[in-house]
């Protein structure tokens, strides 16, 4: 039942777990705080596999709550489709994405008041919003505010604290009591502690995507770290046998089977937000790979293994409630958004330890157009200097007329021909040609036909404004078509290189192995944009990169 071996084989049950879920929803779905950490994991999955209908059922929820969030806005549950809000908002920064969650946010930081997070599963909720918040906008208040609101959950909120006076988190011990229910004297029904699984798996899913963002200036980065840290030695020692963690750590017997009996049952959602927090500890170096990665193996394997499905329905998910004893008794048949969207989560970090390259969708181009998105990680601008745009294309016809568009990051929807700066056709006289300021030609004939593949390769310059384009069909050499060309004469000056647009007014065709890079380039150079490449650096081999450097589409027709 290897399941973990290659990043081929974790993206597979990403998608047989995604693909069930849209499928049976395609009505994204409210934006209360269940379906919100759904869509956490789907972008987590759409920056690792691309395929344009995630970023579509992304962008669709979004727009059918007019970017707005719940009320009360200070509730950190109806501030959780935030995240989702700034993952788009990265993509294609348009300021109505984020006005009403950063509006919300904004009321907080203006005012004193601390205790609005009671409940340790606000943290993951609302935490990773003011730390994006904070560094999109340079404005330390937001951190501040939020350690505010999180040391009086930690330390204050609710009292009769086992090592402290007050607080949630368990000083020395290091789980944390979901809230002021289950602090001691609270036990369960075996005398031991209350700590709920998926409550201590919300506060480590916080510390992580807070981490994951947070400036290591920020005074209270090594407190976050640290917690992380304690919080990841305490897990080790509470995992069950066979992989999971028990719905309460401190006491496996807590929960019901389905005949009434207390004993240990698997849970995915708690075990799935702490495979999620221990991978990305190792993938980011701050735990020990020997120590931690069995844990992380383990738990991986018993969620493929033991809840999902053949079919992708994730299982064995503990329903909606604040305690072990919730939603009980569960099954293997008993799922639920957040589950499904915490073991994506999980799957994407775990697929980063995997071997093997990164599988890549194929995207299908009809009548329409396709956006895909060019940048480097972590960053809203695409690429500049000279930039390198490789891709493989196969046209489903005989001359047809379809187009691939190079075009600026700002550019809205990135799908105007007169705002794209390089463009390569497969023309209907059945050659390849590319667009030299104002009109179509080419500089060698390459000829192309249906069903066969071609790569391409585009280089272009940024500082003199021109581009070079290579094809060349299977197992042959490459075929330079273009040098020097101009960049289209209706475009706008180009300060990088952020989408690619494929369009086919007449008949269809696919592309895959998207790939793009930079070079810094000569102010003074009168080389093309090739030369330029060649004395900057070697080309680049022709192989999956660790990390993905591109984004995928927006629409589709």
């Amino acid at each position: 039942h290897a399941t973990f071996s290659t990043k081929q084989k974790v993206i597979e049950k990403l998608i047989l777990a995604n693909d069930y879920w849209i499928t049976r929803h395609r009505d994204p779905g409210n934006n209360k705080w269940n379906r919100a950490v759904y869509f956490e994991g789907l972008m987590a999955l759409f920056e690792m596999y691309p395929n344009p209908s995630y970023y579509n059922h992304a962008q669709s929820w979004a727009e059918d709550h007019s970017w707005d969030i719940r009320k009360p806005t200070a509730n950190a549950d109806n501030q959780a489709a935030g995240q989702t809000y700034l993952d788009l908002y990265s993509y294609e920064p348009e300021d109505e994405k984020i006005e009403s969650i950063k509006a919300s946010v904004d009321a907080m930081v203006s005012r004193s008041k601390a205790d609005d997070w009671w409940w340790i599963d606000a943290l993951q909720m609302a935490m990773p919003v003011f730390t994006r918040l904070g560094v999109l906008y340079n404005d330390t208040e937001y951190f501040d505010k939020m350690h505010d609101l999180y040391d009086h959950t930690k330390s204050v909120e609710g009292g009769h604290g086992l090592h402290s006076d007050n607080g949630f988190y368990a000083f020395g011990d290091y789980p944390w009591w979901r809230d002021r229910q289950f602090d001691p004297p609270r036990k369960s029904p075996n005398n031991r502690q209350v700590y709920w699984s998926r409550g201590n798996g919300w506060v480590i899913a916080a510390l992580v995507r807070t981490l994951d963002h947070l400036p290591t200036s920020d005074p209270r980065y090594n407190e976050y770290m640290q917690t992380f840290k304690n919080m990841s030695h305490s897990l080790k020692d509470r995992v069950s046998s066979g992989g999971f963690w028990p719905v309460n750590l401190d006491d496996p017997d807590h929960a019901k089977t389905m005949d009434n009996r207390y004993t240990d049952v698997p849970e995915t959602s708690g075990t799935a937000f702490f495979t999620y927090a221990l991978a990305w500890g190792i993938n980011s170096g701050h735990l020990s790979e020997v120590i931690y990665r069995p844990l992380v193996e383990a738990a991986w394997n018993a969620m493929v293994n033991t809840s999902l499905h053949p079919n992708g329905r994730v299982g064995w998910v503990q329903g909606v409630g604040l305690r072990p004893g919730s939603s009980q008794p569960f099954g293997y048949d008993d799922t639920e958004d957040f589950g499904v969207g915490a073991f994506l989560l999980a799957g994407s970090q775990v697929a980063r330890m995997a071997s093997g390259l990164w599988p890549e969708p194929t995207y299908s181009y009809k009548k329409g157009n396709t956006l895909i998105f060019l940048r480097p990680s972590r960053s809203s601008r695409g690429y500049s200097g000279v930039v390198t745009i490789e891709f493989t294309v196969t046209p489903k016809m005989n001359n047809m007329d379809g187009v691939v568009l190079l075009s600026d990051s700002s550019v809205p929807g990135g799908a105007r021909y007169s705002r794209a700066y390089m463009l390569v056709r497969m023309a209907p006289s059945g050659l390849f040609d590319c667009r030299n300021a104002s009109r179509y030609i080419s500089d060698a004939s390459v000829a192309y036909r249906a069903s066969e593949s071609y790569g391409v390769r585009v280089v272009g310059d940024l500082f003199t404004q021109t581009y070079d384009v290579f094809v060349a069909a299977k197992e042959s050499p490459e075929v330079q078509i273009a040098g020097g060309y101009h960049f289209r004469d209706t475009a706008p000056p180009a300060d990088d290189i952020g989408k690619m647009v494929a369009r086919s007014p007449r008949g269809q065709f696919t592309m895959r192995n998207v790939r793009a890079s930079e070079s810094a380039p000569s102010r003074t150079s009168t080389m093309s944009p090739t030369e330029q490449l060649r004395e900057l650096q070697p080309h680049p081999q022709r192989q999956q990169l660790p990390e993905r450097q591109q984004r995928l589409p927006q629409s589709q027709s």
